[in-house]
């Protein structure tokens, strides 16, 4: 096996942990429970990325083919209430600044991925880079939609409309 590729592999597995890590310590007392549904949602998320990853490298070496089951894309925001959820964060606060760096986290993912696939030679490994680049940008669509409604709650407090 490549030994770049496989390296690409573990830090891909590596971002994912850290992406883990981020939405799991996020979680605090006095958070509304939508926002704590839907940073342990992302927490399990980030955890089945990495899960995925490992597998694949483990395939890869074992020299097998990459396996890339069907994935269905939610386009309702995976159900998450966004407006629900923004009208409970102070946007200046913990819970803004959170959601704000799990936008560029997952933007960083996708952009990270994307990457791969303009770098890799092989078809079957753009395929594997494509899918988890959609899937980061899955998550930074709902992220940076939660981060508009935020603002605009915050526009609409402070009297900002309208902006002409």
């Amino acid at each position: 096996m490549d030994t770049n590729l496989e390296n690409t592999l573990k830090e891909a597995y590596f971002l994912e942990m850290r992406g883990k890590s981020l939405y799991q310590e996020s979680i605090r007392e006095g958070m509304s429970e939508e926002l704590k549904g839907l940073f342990g949602f992302f927490a399990k998320e980030e955890e089945g990325h990495a899960a995925f990853i490992k597998e694949q490298l483990r395939l890869l070496k074992a020299g097998n083919s990459l396996s890339l089951p069907e994935r269905k894309d939610n386009l309702n925001n995976y159900g998450f209430p966004l407006k629900k959820i923004a009208s409970a964060i102070e946007a200046a606060g913990y819970e803004g600044a959170l959601v704000g760096a799990a936008l560029d986290f997952e933007r960083r993912a996708c952009e990270f991925y994307s990457e791969q696939v303009e770098k890799s030679e092989d078809t079957g490994l753009k395929a594997l880079f494509a899918w988890l680049a959609d899937w980061e940008r899955q998550h930074m669509i709902l992220f940076s939609e939660l981060d508009k409604e935020i603002r605009e709650q915050v526009w609409y407090d402070n009297s900002f409309w309208p902006l002409d």
